[in-house]
Order: structure tokens, then sequence, then C-alpha cells
């Protein structure tokens, strides 16, 4: 396999890590299917905000987890994971702009 193809499916695959993790934030840890169906209907297709009194609550629909943070963090060793305490909290400053460091690592 050639180097642009590797590195093409390694950021793909970089992505495709990037948009579950981002997908499966407001359904994470239910273990009881009554209750996910309760939350989120028969089917979720779509990115959903964090339930309250759930984990990831106060996040939105399409943050990172804390496992897409050490993801994207993995891509990009020039820039700390957290540019300030409240970023691990809000996901959503500027420093952990999904986009960006995609953009980024696909380009390496």
């Amino acid at each position: 396999m050639d180097e642009k193809r590797l590195m093409d499916r390694a950021a793909g695959s970089i992505v495709g890590a990037l948009i579950g993790d981002a997908l499966g934030l407001g359904p994470h840890w239910y273990y009881d299917f009554e209750q996910l169906r309760e939350h989120f209907g028969p089917r979720i297709d779509g990115y959903t905000d964090p339930k309250p009194g759930r984990y990831h609550e106060g996040l939105k629909a399409g943050n990172l987890s804390q496992s897409g943070l050490i993801t994207l963090d993995s891509t990009n060793p020039d820039r700390p994971l957290y540019c300030r305490p409240q970023c691990l909290l809000l996901c959503n400053c500027q420093c952990l702009d999904p986009g960006r460091a995609v953009r980024r690592a696909a380009v390496r």
C-alpha cells in the first residue's frame, strides 16, 4: 500500500472514531434498554444531548467525550489537550475544535 493511501485510511479511521464518539455522547452508559428507548426513541440517528442526571450531563449534542478528546490529542502532539481547566467539562473551547484537529491530522 502506498503512503498516501495509508495516510488516507488512517485519517478516515480517526474521523470515524470521532464521529462515533460524538454520536454516542447522549446515550452513553445506558444499560437498561427500556430506559434508553424511553429517552431517545426506537432509533438514534443523529447527535443527541445527554439527558439531565445522566453521564456527560451539561455537554451538548456533537461534543466529544473524554475518549474523543484523547483521540484528538493523540493526533496532534504540538498542542496540549486542555488549554484551560474548564475545557474538560465544556469541551467547546477553540483549542478543542474537532474539525480543525481532524483536518490537521488528515494532511499529515
